[in-house]
């Protein structure tokens, strides 16, 4: 896995440095699920030629993955940080249905909290809800789950609800997007 790139154009360079969640002599066995998932990612740019204060600046972005290898949160250089819920593989009651794969892998809600300023600004969360659909036009995917409903809300208000509507024929336009209201 690459952990560093470094990019020089005259007397400016950028330095990419990644952190894996690999455990270095560990075993490829003995790794755990997210092993190939970058932990952090720091970007420092560096004017060698600089006469003030700040030759370098450095950006540091930091992730966390759960055990199924999807991105529960993150950490950006500003000061924003993103959260991801999914729900789980067997369904949330009318919200979610059981994925058909067994796989926990659908967006429950995402959250953007903004980093601290002086100003009052709130987090903004966006939460989703799936359907089912059956008969697809495959034999071999008799089910498919498809985003039903997505509400972006901020300071316990809702902002914005878009209800999606798809082509459920049996066809080869089945799960097309065709129709959404707000």
């Amino acid at each position: 896995m690459q952990t560093a790139e470094r990019r020089q154009q005259k007397h400016c360079s950028r330095l990419v440095e990644t952190q894996y969640y690999a455990v270095t002599g560990k075993p490829f066995e003995e790794q755990s699920a997210q092993f190939q998932l970058p932990k952090k990612k720091a970007v420092t740019w560096t004017d060698s030629q600089s006469t003030g204060p700040a030759k370098s600046y450095q950006e540091v972005t930091a992730t966390v993955f759960d055990e199924f290898g999807n991105p529960s949160s993150q950490d950006d250089p500003d000061g924003t940080r993103t959260v991801w819920e999914y729900y789980p593989a067997g369904g949330s009651g009318s919200d979610c249905p059981a994925e058909p794969n067994g796989s926990t892998r659908l967006l429950k809600s995402t959250t953007r909290t903004p980093p601290h300023t002086d100003f009052d600004v709130s987090a903004r969360t966006t939460v989703y809800r799936y359907g089912t659909h059956q008969k697809t036009p495959d034999p071999r995917v008799p089910t498919a789950v498809l985003k039903s409903e997505e509400q972006r809300q901020a300071g316990g208000r809702v902002l914005r609800k878009q209800v999606f509507t798809y082509n459920t024929s049996d066809s080869a336009e089945f799960g097309r997007l065709t129709r959404f209201t707000r």
